[in-house]
């Protein structure tokens, strides 16, 4: 076989190969000053796809995978002079994979669990006195696996541990 042909045979696998790992692995996810969100694969800054009516994003979180990311994004309403956080977009090989948004309740805090397989947030109003609802979900179906009501204490399930209320 000739070099040449060698060469041939081996630059789709190379390709393949190396898009496959720069769809894998992220290094990094930051927001912006602006409120965006960049991911970072392979030393590339990708920006992430704007959510309609996005006013801007926060709390992007990387999973013990290194493929999986998440982040809050923050909306106008109506009764607040600033955005409030009400959905939770997980992020894994290049594509939005689920968008988490719990009824009209903003998200406080999340977390990833299971090195990127489960996510934990909890939810509760903007103003007032108010018990807080957490929530355990399957990253890749959205299914709900728990829920607890309460507050961070010595009998909150283990899987709420982390989340800071």
């Amino acid at each position: 076989m000739t070099p040449l042909l060698c060469f041939l045979l081996l630059v789709p696998n190379l390709l393949s190969n190396n898009e496959a790992g720069s769809q894998d692995s992220i290094e990094k996810v930051y927001a912006d000053s602006a409120g965006l969100i960049h991911i970072v694969r392979n030393g590339i800054d990708i920006l992430a796809p704007k959510e309609k009516d996005q006013v801007t994003c926060d709390r992007p979180k990387l999973a013990d995978d290194g493929k999986t990311a998440g982040w809050l994004v923050n909306y106008e309403n109506c009764c607040t002079s600033y955005p409030i956080p009400l959905s939770l977009i997980i992020y894994r090989h290049g594509i939005i994979i689920h968008r988490f948004q719990p009824s009209l309740q903003s998200i406080w805090d999340w977390q990833f669990l299971r090195a990127g397989n489960q996510v934990a947030f909890w939810t509760g109003p903007v103003h007032g006195d108010f018990v807080p609802h957490f929530e355990l979900h399957d990253v890749t179906s959205g299914r709900l696996l728990a829920e607890w009501n309460g507050h961070i204490d010595d009998k909150h399930p283990a899987w709420v541990t982390g989340l800071k209320e």
